[in-house]
């Protein structure tokens, strides 16, 4: 009987395989290596100037203090804090301040009813229009008319005015003679300045109605509104004149009424 081959010996008809052996590469380690320090330093100083951005150049919003505020000093820049703010006291009117200021709101409501009137007289024509004007001239007697009524609308607002000044003249405790002519003084100024803004009113309104009966071909009805215009214009500066010299009564008696305080 045959014996079979003994398998652990070594079999010398086959070649022998080499034998594995791990050999590091050290210039490959040391390339990672190197790679791995720049990277993480390179991640460092990234972060290091991102630290530094955030404590020193960050934009700080500015903190208000109850006693200073910041303010920018021409060409300063930076901010600084001001001085605290001081309070002005506030001091109420007195009866004498306020009694002339109602004086002068009088004053003030005659110049803007002048204004009115200037502005209305400027739109009546100078002349008799010819035929291919006339439509213009109507539409701007119109205007004047307008304009006038305002000035009537102002004028009504003078006894309220008036009543104001009344009450702030009582206000004032004072009695008497000074007390009474400022009173009679303002009462002449309102009753003047009424009158002529109703005399005005009515002057462009005759002037409408002489243009529109001439748009009517009635010449005589034209002549006769036009010299009723007149008329009311004429009426109109008397109380002009005589507002003149209510005005300057009223400024001289407060005055007085001032002195004798």
């Amino acid at each position: 009987m045959a014996m079979e081959p003994d398998s652990t010996q070594p079999d010398s008809g086959r070649p022998e395989l080499p034998k594995l052996e791990f050999k590091p590469d050290a210039t490959k380690a040391a390339r990672v290596r190197a790679f791995r320090i720049v990277t993480f330093g390179l991640a460092m100083f990234v972060l290091a100037v991102c630290l530094v951005w955030l404590v020193v150049f960050r934009p700080r919003t500015p903190t208000l203090t109850p006693a200073a505020e910041p303010v920018r000093a021409a060409g300063a820049e930076s901010l600084q804090p001001s001085a605290p703010i001081v309070a002005v006291p506030v001091t109420a009117e007195t009866p004498e301040s306020a009694l002339r200021n109602a004086v002068s709101g009088l004053e003030t409501l005659l110049n803007d009813m002048k204004e009115c009137w200037r502005r209305a007289a400027a739109y009546v024509p100078l002349s008799t229009p010819g035929a291919e004007q006339l439509d213009e001239a109507v539409s701007r007697v119109r205007r004047a008319v307008v304009l006038a009524e305002s000035a009537a609308a102002l004028a009504a607002e003078g006894p309220d005015r008036l009543s104001g000044l009344k009450t702030v003249l009582r206000k004032t405790g004072a009695g008497g003679y000074r007390a009474s002519v400022v009173g009679s003084a303002a009462d002449e100024f309102v009753r003047e300045i009424s009158s002529a803004a109703a005399d005005r009113l009515e002057h462009f309104r005759a002037q409408e109605q002489a243009y529109a009966a001439l748009v009517a071909g009635d010449a005589a009805e034209f002549e006769i509104k036009g010299d009723v215009a007149t008329a009311y214009l004429r009426k109109s500066e008397s109380a002009e004149r005589r507002i003149v010299r209510a005005r300057e009564r009223l400024r001289s008696a407060l005055l007085e009424f001032e002195r004798g305080r």
